[in-house]
């Protein structure tokens, strides 16, 4: 999870040097989004999405 994280702050630093600032906002965002949902709390929170759009049990 921190791997993930680590990589994609980095893509976004250089994005940023290279003044591409809407990339390398977005990638960060990803980046986010991405440790966050891989989180325990993060994975119940998609189950729990997952059964309130599709009826789960």
């Amino acid at each position: 999870m921190s791997l993930l994280g680590l990589g994609l702050a980095i893509a976004a630093i250089v994005l940023a040097f290279k003044r591409d600032f809407r990339e390398a906002a977005a990638v960060f965002a990803v980046g986010v989004v991405a440790v966050l949902l891989a989180t325990p709390a993060g994975l119940n929170l998609l189950r729990d999405t997952v059964g309130s759009v599709f009826g789960g049990r």
